[in-house]
């Protein structure tokens, strides 16, 4: 099994980062903090949304590349 695992390593996806670009942490760059979720009930919270929103959920993965799901003004006002 460890030499499996080690067999594997080898094999791991390597992230390129483009030519002049430095990998960071969200904390380098923003301030984040828990709330609440704009209610999924309410639709203008979602509908047209234009602002990126990470759930909870997507924190336990290392990497971040996008979202699926984006709120509107008011929902991050209500939020």
């Amino acid at each position: 099994m460890l030499k499996m695992k080690m067999e594997l390593k080898k094999y791991k996806k390597k992230r390129i980062v483009p030519q002049g670009w430095e990998e960071i942490t969200l904390e380098d760059v923003f301030r984040t903090s828990s709330g609440a979720t704009p209610l999924s009930t309410e639709v203008s919270y979602y509908a047209n949304g234009t602002i990126p929103w990470i759930n909870s959920g997507e924190l336990d993965k290392p990497y971040i590349y996008n979202t699926m799901n984006f709120i509107s003004q008011k929902g991050f006002e209500n939020s």
